[in-house]
């Protein structure tokens, strides 16, 4: 998450997913190699301010379903690059090379939240499972699980429990709204609603001060701050490890807290061996955690073992394959195994998706130059500027 992460980065073709297809849907009963993507919750009726519910209901979905450690998950990345399009199934799948798509609405009367929710089979569009839980907000935590429980007893897959345990879960309503709210703030990536999400997630633990994946979403808030300037590296850096010890105290199978300390290991203590175990600790515990697989993959590409980068950031590609950051990732594992047609090829990829993307434009720069293209080097080092105004 941070600049660093963006420009060294990694995540694979598009032609990619689209190949998998066939595979990754194998009709009921199928254990292995199952895609699904949640697609943002719609929130419906007039309570725009309700938005962090609905999009943190949707995301709390992923997270439940991602514990299969036998089904692959799609990230929040690329899923909720639908938010706000009408797009059927169908195009989804091929897009994302899932089998099915969750799609829900909330809709919030009062103290009641109404959550309607389908399960679509994405090769025929044909409606799998729907249903509608109704809840008072004080009876809303550990809706997540019912819904996802649900969805793998109507996709009649044959996986095993989940391998984490959730017990970094709330059963405080309160708590969990405001966590929910906290992770919203924190995906929009600037250090006002960084501020913001430390905050709400501080209320959290106010409310149950054993939720631990409140103490998960500290540490990545204080790890990202610095990316931002003007706050002091060894205040928030400390906070950061502190919270995720703390995460991993309460739930030692946390994979969001393995992740955030990893990153702390990698980047501040050079501890190579411990951050490198914390990765593959965060992996093996949720292999559809996309973020994981795009930090490891960097790491592998500054300890020169860019065969194995390459080959983690591709796994990231599957389970982001619409994120620009984790395509531009991808190149840049290409570029530091001096494949400088693949890196070119991925740049290209995530300058389709998103054209005004810096990075994509700054690796590609680097590709061109060191292919001895000078000319298209020069073209790209300048192009970062048209999207300065995003940064």
């Amino acid at each position: 998450m941070g600049r660093k992460k963006y420009v060294f980065a990694v995540l694979a073709s598009l032609l990619l997913a689209a190949a998998m297809i066939p595979s990754v849907f194998r009709g009921p009963g199928a254990s292995r190699n199952y895609a699904i993507a949640v697609l943002p919750f719609e929130n419906i009726g007039d309570s725009s301010d309700r938005e962090y519910l609905s999009d943190g209901l949707g995301e709390s979905v992923i997270h439940a379903l991602s514990r299969f450690g036998e089904l692959r998950v799609m990230s929040r990345n690329s899923s909720f690059r639908y938010k706000g399009q009408s797009t059927d199934a169908s195009t989804v799948g091929h897009e994302l090379g899932v089998g099915a798509v969750l799609a829900g609405r909330v809709r919030t009367t009062g103290d009641t939240i109404r959550i309607t929710v389908e399960l679509i089979d994405t090769s025929d569009n044909h409606n799998i499972w729907g249903q509608r839980f109704e809840r008072k907000a004080s009876q809303l935590a550990g809706i997540e699980d019912e819904i996802a429980s649900q969805t793998i007893k109507h996709l009649r897959l044959q996986v095993a429990s989940p391998e984490q345990s959730a017990a970094g879960d709330t059963r405080n309503s309160e708590a969990y709204r405001l966590y929910l709210e906290g992770n919203y703030n924190l995906s929009k990536i600037t250090a006002e609603n960084t501020l913001k999400a430390i905050q709400l997630f501080e209320r959290a633990l106010q409310k149950d001060p054993r939720y631990a994946l409140a103490w998960a979403g500290i540490a990545q808030a204080y790890n990202l701050l610095p990316y931002f300037g003007n706050y002091s590296s060894s205040e928030t850096l400390n906070k950061a490890r502190a919270a995720s010890i703390r995460a991993l105290e309460l739930n030692p199978n946390l994979a969001e807290a393995h992740a955030a300390l990893a990153s702390l290991r990698e980047d501040y203590d050079w501890d190579w061996a411990g951050a490198e175990a914390e990765y593959k600790k965060a992996i093996a515990l949720n292999p559809s955690y996309g973020q994981a697989r795009h930090w490891y993959s960097h790491f592998l590409s500054r300890m020169g073992q860019h065969d194995v980068a390459i080959a983690e950031a591709k796994r990231a590609v599957e389970v982001d394959p619409l994120s620009p950051p984790v395509i531009v990732n991808l190149a840049a594992a290409y570029v530091f195994a001096r494949q400088f047609d693949q890196a070119i090829a991925e740049c290209r990829r995530a300058i389709q998706l998103d054209p005004q993307f810096p990075d994509a434009h700054y690796v590609l720069a680097i590709s061109y130059r060191e292919k001895g293209l000078h000319e298209e080097g020069i073209e790209e080092f300048s192009a970062p500027d048209r999207g300065e105004q995003r940064q």
